[in-house]
């Protein structure tokens, strides 16, 4: 069939680096890399990358920047995508959206660590799954209905962290929602930020977290004229590991004069093994109180808020609940 889509690309494990046509669903790239290079080489903007079922081990970085702004990665049901020494590059001015298709598995345990999942899967394996490395330029990234998971054998180290954010750039937002994250190292988390840019925004939505330690760290934060907002609702936040000691959180900042921290946390659930440390919902070990708000009741099994000013104190912030453990419904 003689029909070309004009702003489309597809990936298939039977396509061709080479041949592969703009355009053409019978005529597909081979490599997620190579398409997304396609982009970068021709400075396309604002084209979309359907990636068919099958197995991807990239070879080198898939990056995105602003010589492929606004491009969308549509994941198809089956994808599975093994990141093994080269990770996601998201530099300056990338727009980038990646989209899962099909109903991904939900809920902890082993059946995570497996690539035969439904729905969309990437898997970094002893090493992180994404950089975000911008200097001068806004980056805006989502990934919705992906299972995201790290698989280490080695010692743990941040390094394997999902997302490593070194900014330096003036705005920065993240999204993610209906996700599946699994983290298996206890130095690691879903993010690890080693510098935070201007202004800084992260959402998540209705997302389920396995993890060992801190999630979300925000801690190495060298900016001092950054702002950090964060709105997190109707997500599950579970960490298995029982022995790290220490005080820490799900989320962990360290706020210094004249930075400013903003959150929203509604409908969440918070659940740890912990018996070694302290754990709280949101540490902040800074000198400067970071802002709170709700709208919706949070529960945790462990401690509330550390250096952190709640501003709605008339809907319940719950700690030292007895939840079950969400593991119970891994199957």
């Amino acid at each position: 069939m003689d029909f070309d889509h004009q702003k489309t690309l597809w990936v298939d494990p039977n396509g061709n680096d080479t041949s592969a046509v703009l355009g053409r669903f019978d005529l597909p790239w081979q490599t997620i890399e190579a398409a997304v290079a396609h982009l970068r080489l021709n400075t396309l903007i604002g084209y979309t990358i359907i990636v068919m079922p099958g197995s991807y081990t990239p070879t080198s970085p898939p990056r995105f920047d602003s010589l492929n702004a606004q491009t969308t990665m549509v994941l198809m049901g089956g994808v599975v995508i093994l990141m093994v020494g080269v990770r996601w590059a998201i530099g300056d001015g990338a727009i980038v959206s990646i989209a899962g298709l099909q109903h991904k598995y939900s809920g902890p345990g082993s059946i995570q660590s497996s690539t035969q999942l439904p729905g969309a899967h990437i898997i970094s394996q002893n090493g992180g799954m994404m950089e975000i490395v911008p200097t001068v330029g806004s980056v805006y990234l989502s990934i919705h209905n992906v299972a995201l998971t790290t698989k280490t054998s080695g010692a743990p180290s941040s390094s394997n962290s999902i997302l490593d954010l070194s900014l330096q750039n003036e705005q920065t937002a993240i999204l993610i929602d209906n996700c599946s994250i699994s983290i298996d190292d206890s130095a690691a988390g879903l993010t690890l930020t080693r510098q935070l840019g201007t202004r800084n925004i992260f959402e998540m939505y209705d997302t389920s977290l396995y993890h060992q330690g801190t999630c979300l760290d925000f801690t190495d934060a060298q900016n001092a004229s950054s702002q950090l907002y964060y709105r997190i609702e109707d997500c599950t936040f579970t960490s298995g590991q029982s022995n790290i000691a220490g005080t820490f959180g799900h989320i962990d900042t360290n706020l210094i004069s004249s930075q400013n921290c903003f959150g929203t946390l509604s409908g969440n659930g918070f659940y740890d093994t912990n018996s070694s440390g302290t754990v709280y919902i949101h540490n902040n070990a800074g000198a400067v109180n970071g802002l709170i708000d709700s709208y919706s009741s949070n529960v945790t099994t462990g401690n509330g808020l550390l250096n952190m000013n709640y501003l709605t104190p008339g809907i319940p912030l719950l700690a030292g609940q007895a939840l079950n453990d969400p593991q119970f419904f891994a199957g």
